[in-house]
């Protein structure tokens, strides 16, 4: 880790990163431009099947591709750490305890920031302040995200209803391009 003096800060970013589109990039890109140092929270296989639609990369894979983007952004290895989220409970707990100074985020978990910089006070701690990062929007002006980028509003909607339903709901996790046909 950097040396932390006064105009060092530290800042926290997190997510699955399975598709690390334009969106991940800017948001990665701020929080760099922000601190000299960031945590960077992905998630755990487990936890991201869990929280998806469908097949995430592997963990491992998806460092692999996040480091080779900073590499090529210029970011060095001493200015960053990885941190594997399994629940977001572990992740209020360590965020209430860790020293950091910023957090970026987008605007729907703010309510989360606030209950983790509630708890920081209660322990003596200063508050994390919040950078809040609106999601990018995709041509359609949509949120564009890696589900987006894996189901594509044409091919999604030009799926039987059913099978439409059925990736919504989570009941299809392991669906490939390869299998999209097959499914039609």
């Amino acid at each position: 880790m950097l040396p932390k003096d006064e105009k060092s800060k530290s800042a926290t970013i997190g997510g699955t990163f399975d598709t690390l589109h334009r969106g991940h990039k800017e948001y990665i890109r701020k929080a760099f431009d922000k601190a000299t140092y960031v945590f960077i929270y992905i998630t755990s296989d487990d936890l991201a099947q869990k929280q998806k639609n469908y097949h995430v990369r592997s963990r491992e894979l998806r460092i692999k591709n996040l480091q080779a983007f900073l590499r090529g952004i210029g970011i060095e290895q001493d200015r960053y750490e990885t941190r594997e989220i399994n629940a977001l409970e572990q992740l209020k707990n360590e965020l209430a305890n860790v020293e950091v100074d910023i957090s970026i985020i987008a605007p729907d978990y703010l309510e989360l920031f606030d209950g983790i910089n509630h708890k920081r006070k209660e322990k003596g701690k200063k508050s994390i302040s919040v950078v809040i990062k609106e999601r990018t929007r995709d041509a359609k002006n949509g949120d564009l995200s890696s589900t987006a980028i894996r189901f594509p509003y044409d091919v999604f909607h030009s799926l039987p209803v059913e099978t439409a339903n059925k990736i919504k709901e989570g009941g299809v996790k392991n669906l490939h391009i390869s299998e999209l046909i097959y499914v039609w």
